[in-house]
């Protein structure tokens, strides 16, 4: 990967940061936090079509 790539790819995806602890989802927000997060999503785009494969799985 060219170094242009590598430096677009960070300039424009979500947080690397963000998805590195997508696994992790406990130990950085409380499950109130999660649950704040996730509901404009879910009732705004239930099928999942916002932003598939970020920091939330779909559903």
């Amino acid at each position: 990967m060219s170094r242009w790539d590598a430096e677009t790819r960070v300039v424009h995806t979500v947080s690397g940061i963000e998805l590195l602890k997508k696994a992790y989802p406990d130990y950085s927000r409380l499950p109130k936090e999660l649950a704040v997060l996730k509901a404009p999503k879910q009732a705004l785009y239930p099928k999942g079509s916002l932003n598939p494969g970020g920091i939330f799985d779909n559903g």
